[in-house]
């Protein structure tokens, strides 16, 4: 799906490390292969802050670490407190990496858009046509396989 959104845009490139099948799924272990495949790159690692405070991070010292910056987009329903909290509980050299984007709350995430799916409710418009495409031909995330729009 990333393949498909990012097509025909010369501003990004797929990087498929963590699609491989040597690959764990987790940040931590992508992150320093990333560091040595981009040598002099700065990486940084942008999230939502949804994600941020409701995930179950795995190693996030570790992700920390690896990164240049870690940045927080603001979500609806997440009051700024909340992620307050959650910098905080951070060592003080790790918060040093840590920034948060000033923009207003949209509701669009990655949830809203598996919630909406799960409900039958499409998704056009929220993601890139492309990426409605696969998800529609595919049926994925409970979203009964329908003829593209």
């Amino acid at each position: 799906m990333v393949r498909a959104a990012i097509e025909g845009n010369d501003a990004f490139v797929f990087d498929d490390t963590d699609v491989d099948e040597s690959a764990t799924g987790y940040t931590a272990d992508l992150l320093p292969i990333l560091r040595e495949r981009y040598p002099g790159d700065t990486l940084t690692f942008i999230i939502g802050a949804d994600s941020l405070v409701n995930s179950q991070w795995v190693r996030f010292d570790e992700v920390l670490e690896s990164l240049d910056r870690f940045v927080i987009a603001p979500r609806a329903g997440i009051k700024p407190e909340t992620v307050q909290r959650a910098i905080a509980a951070i060592d003080a050299p790790m918060r040093e990496r840590i920034r948060t984007l000033n923009l207003p709350e949209l509701p669009e995430s990655g949830t809203l858009v598996r919630q909406l799916l799960a409900q039958q409710h499409s998704v056009r418009y929220l993601v890139p046509d492309a990426v409605w495409d696969y998800i529609a031909a595919r049926g994925l995330y409970g979203y009964g396989a329908v003829e593209p729009v």
